[in-house]
């Protein structure tokens, strides 16, 4: 039996570049090929593919035959993998260890497992050196098939064998990406799940950070930026392949997730680099808020469409365009070299920026409890304090009241686990409610303000008179759905007030 953690970096390619890329320098050594043949089982409910498990069994030289287990990625970098031999051609759960047979079986809740897709991959592998490490390149290319369904595989995978994670992302960076080359998070078995079950890739919501009361303030940082990072990555999946909605508001959170734990450990993780990072994450969401803005717009315009005056078609029908072409904008800049480039330089500066290499030894900032309590405190008191006069302050006051509480929401939600199971944990959650009520009161406030702020944006091109037409109707919808400003600032005063009652859990 073969237990072990994959740590691997995942390139989508084109078939032209991964061409181009078996002659890259960076790529060179000695290879082996061989066709892998492997065939996914699940239940017919799908209940592994569900819970984010990938089982297969894969044909190997000379008539033999593995069983594989992978369990849910414990984030974009690694993945639980354990591998057995096997005799015949179905699978046995009881081959597997304890806990790998004993997560199975869970999964499986007593049902029977299928057969449901197979793959053939001809793999070409390399060994390289890169920075201090050994690296495994496999050019993969093949079909994967589930039934009269087919879809065609042409990867480029990096797989650390021995050293340092930020070599991986080094190697990668030092690729040519783009269009024809970026990073993906999505696993054969997820592809054969979504083919084989004909279903679209959901958005996912922020996980819980893997905090523990061991861990210091730093590796308490790096298990925050991976979690919104993996975020990120999951739901820029769901925008190229579907556009949804939800998944590019997930994509505008992990973002701002991440400026937030900028934010909230700045003293730690202070260096050259971080500036950049946060620039460039900045300039993202800014054109993820593009196609976020109309979003809600179009959804203010929806609860208004039951009134006394519901809007146009035409208002509708011209949002819908914008929000198509500021989509197309979105979906080009994922795939874009630079931002392909800014999600492996953040990953590499997570692992082993200058931060974390500039000598501070493992606690020398505290535990991360500490550390988060401290901050929620002290931010605590400047927004009870800001917040008190709120009724008096000008709309771009207020937008910056909301995201001082939306980062101080932040806070709470990355200290979750540090306080699961303790009695401190139900004061967080409505802390962290009151707070997202507060929030959600003052950006409908920030709604008519972004309104108008995007009258030129929305109907530049349109002709004069009829979009001063639209714009005028786009502020009387929006003025109309929901409680006006001054129900909105009473709804945000009793949630801060409620927020401010909650007792001190972050103490406990």
């Amino acid at each position: 039996m073969r237990r072990n953690t994959e740590i691997e970096v995942k390139l989508v390619a084109s078939a032209a570049m991964l061409d181009r890329l078996r002659g890259d320098p960076h790529l060179a050594g000695p290879e082996q090929s061989r066709l892998l043949r492997s065939t996914y089982f699940d239940t017919v409910s799908s209940r592994l593919g569900r819970g984010g498990a990938g089982l297969r069994i894969r044909e190997l030289a000379g008539g033999e035959r593995e069983q594989t287990l992978k369990l849910s990625p414990s984030g974009a970098l690694q993945r639980r993998e354990w591998t057995t031999a096997i005799a015949g051609g179905e699978p046995d759960p009881a081959r597997f260890p304890g806990p790998a047979r004993a997560a199975l079986l869970r999964m499986m809740g007593g049902a029977a497992l299928q057969e449901f897709a197979v793959n053939e991959i001809q793999r070409t592998s390399r060994v390289v050196r890169f920075g201090g490490s050994r690296i495994e390149v496999a050019f993969d290319v093949g079909q994967i098939r589930a039934g009269e369904r087919q879809s065609a595989v042409c990867e480029l995978e990096l797989e650390l064998i021995k050293g340092q994670p930020a070599d991986l992302f080094g190697l990668a960076m030092a690729l040519p990406l783009g269009p024809g080359l970026r990073w993906s998070v999505v696993s054969k078995a997820e592809q054969s799940h979504l083919l084989a079950f004909d279903l679209e890739p959901l958005a996912g919501h922020a996980g819980r950070p893997p905090l523990s009361l061991q861990m210091d303030a730093a590796a308490g940082f790096r298990a925050v930026a991976w979690s919104c990072l993996d975020h990120l990555l999951a739901n820029q999946e769901v925008v190229l392949a579907t556009g949804d909605k939800e998944a590019v508001h997930q994509c505008r959170v992990a973002v701002r997730r991440l400026r937030a734990a900028f934010s909230l450990f700045r003293a730690i993780t202070a260096d050259q680099t971080r500036p950049i990072l946060r620039a460039e994450l900045t300039a993202a969401a800014k054109s993820l808020g593009q196609v976020r803005n109309i979003d809600v717009l179009l959804e203010r315009i929806a609860e208004a469409g039951a009134g006394d005056a519901p809007p146009s078609p035409e208002l509708v029908a011209h949002l819908t365009k914008r929000r198509t072409e500021a989509l197309d904008r979105v979906r080009t800049m994922l795939v874009a070299e630079a931002f392909q480039r800014l999600l492996l330089h953040l990953a590499a500066w997570i692992e082993r920026g200058e931060w974390a290499l500039r000598g501070a030894g493992a606690g020398d900032h505290g535990s991360v409890g500490d550390h988060l309590a401290g901050v929620i405190a002290a931010r605590r008191r400047k927004l009870r304090k800001t917040s008190a006069g709120l009724r008096d302050l000008s709309d771009e006051q207020l937008h910056r009241l909301r995201k001082r509480a939306k980062t101080l929401r932040y806070a709470a939600d990355f200290a979750a686990a540090l306080h699961c199971g303790k009695r401190a944990d139900r004061p967080r959650q409505d802390f962290a409610r009151a707070l997202a009520k507060a929030q959600d009161a003052l950006g409908r406030i920030q709604d008519l303000a972004a309104a108008r702020a995007m009258d030129a944006e929305l109907f530049q091109g349109t002709e004069p008179v009829a979009a001063a037409g639209l714009a005028e109707e786009l502020k009387r919808v929006i003025r109309g759905a929901g409680p006006g400003r001054k129900g909105q600032l009473r709804t945000a005063a009793r949630s801060f007030e409620a927020a401010w009652r909650a007792p001190k859990w972050w103490r406990g």
